[in-house]
């Protein structure tokens, strides 16, 4: 165990890495990961693979089932790793925005599989009436510069409603039914060979957001894809917000920190909030399940086992020392929810969650708590608002303004 007085000696040195990628010797030796079963795919969610079914095949083809099994095995062990390297890539806090966008492009891409071109910028809608796109990345063929920038420019002109209806509310989604393509928009899109665009929008009752979009040649997605996205677009929304706040405060994850672990889970340090032992231990088992995935010593599902946040308050994220000693540092990253002052901390984020469209399912997912907290933090959230229903919560002002409409006059 180090001490506290060493792990201050050390404190003052830490770093991120300068390439920000994974270094050999870093990492040491550590145990089994500890499953996180509240987060594990519950029966009815089926693991996040491509299915294969194999008949008995007796005799002499024997040897070829074993090897399509094998094959099988593999491709499930390939898309797991792309699961993950979208979950590296988000979390990669110390590159610039450029690479962190090409980053995650190039994993989201992977993740769906040969999209026939892809880009990803931030964007502010806080006021949805003058909505503004960052610098895009992009891949495509040679015209697709041209059409990308039309584009955005035809976007930043849709009435205030499209956009409080699209970059406000949807989490996931095809960009037609939505109506944020125009004529023009749907004409290149025939050209080069796709149906429409799928979307991953970091979703955030600020407005201060970010995405990705893939040109893809269907516009449906099975049971199983809609949930692995809707927990890609949980942790881009924390990894986002995380690293606005690192850049808006100019500090990088060891400032403000709440929490100092080892990266085989065990607490180092700890301060404010994270000091109770109920919110070690969460952090400890969030750690350890992270880490198991991305050291391969779990065979759970990547998105299962990384949760976007630890008791709707903490992330964590990788900082390096100067002799290049890894450490996981939990900083408080919640969203933000003005105008709920009369609600408890996580009643505030279960709300805010919910506001901006989020099910419970996905909510109680991004704040790393369980379905049935979700609901219980709901209805006292409603009975300190004085409501009974929720159409009623969601016409009140503060949390019609969480998604970027109106107040009620």
């Amino acid at each position: 165990m180090v001490s506290t007085a060493t792990w201050r000696s050390v404190l003052g040195n830490v770093r991120s890495s300068p390439s920000g990628e994974k270094r050999p010797g870093v990492y040491g030796s550590r145990k089994r990961a500890v499953p996180v079963d509240r987060f594990a795919l519950s029966p009815s969610e089926r693991p996040i693979t491509r299915e294969f079914e194999f008949r008995a095949i007796p005799g002499p083809e024997a040897p070829i089932r074993r090897k399509l099994l094998k094959f099988a095995a593999m491709t499930a062990r390939a898309d797991a790793a792309g699961r993950l390297a979208f979950l590296e890539a988000a979390y990669h806090w110390s590159l610039s925005e450029d690479q962190w966008l090409t980053k995650l492009l190039e994993a989201a891409a992977s993740v769906w599989g040969k999209p026939r071109f892809g880009f990803a910028y931030v964007y502010d809608a806080s006021d949805p009436g003058n909505v503004r796109f960052g610098k895009p990345v992009y891949f495509g063929p040679p015209s697709f510069d041209d059409i990308l920038s039309r584009g955005l420019e035809a976007i930043s002109k849709l009435p205030a409603e499209v956009i409080t209806a699209s970059y406000r509310s949807v989490a996931i989604g095809f960009g037609r039914p939505l109506g944020v393509h125009d004529d023009d928009a749907l004409e290149a899109m025939a050209s080069l060979g796709t149906q429409d665009v799928f979307a991953i929008n970091a979703l955030d009752g600020s407005g201060l957001s970010c995405a990705i979009g893939l040109g893809v040649d269907r516009t449906s997605l099975s049971e199983d894809e809609i949930l692995l996205f809707q927990r890609l677009n949980a942790h881009l929304a924390s990894a986002y917000r995380y690293r606005r706040r690192l850049s808006e405060q100019n500090q990088t994850p060891l400032e403000d920190w709440e929490a100092i672990l080892h990266p085989d889970g065990r607490v180092l340090e700890a301060r404010g909030p994270a000091k109770r032992a109920a919110e070690r231990n969460a952090l400890h088992v969030a750690s350890d399940s992270m880490e198991g995935v991305r050291r391969r010593h779990s065979d759970a599902e990547p998105t299962a086992a990384w949760i976007p946040r630890v008791r709707s308050r903490w992330t964590l994220v990788d900082a390096f020392t100067s002799g290049g000693e890894r450490y996981i540092v939990a900083r408080e990253n919640q969203a933000a929810t003005s105008g709920l002052d009369l609600l408890t901390e996580r009643e505030r984020q279960v709300v805010a969650s919910a506001a901006i469209g989020k099910t419970t399912k996905e909510t109680a997912y991004e704040l790393g708590i369980s379905a049935a907290t979700g609901l219980v933090q709901l209805a006292r959230a409603r009975s300190r608002r004085g409501v009974e229903t929720d159409a009623q919560y969601r016409a009140l002002p503060a949390i019609r303004a969480l998604r970027g409409a109106k107040e009620i006059s």
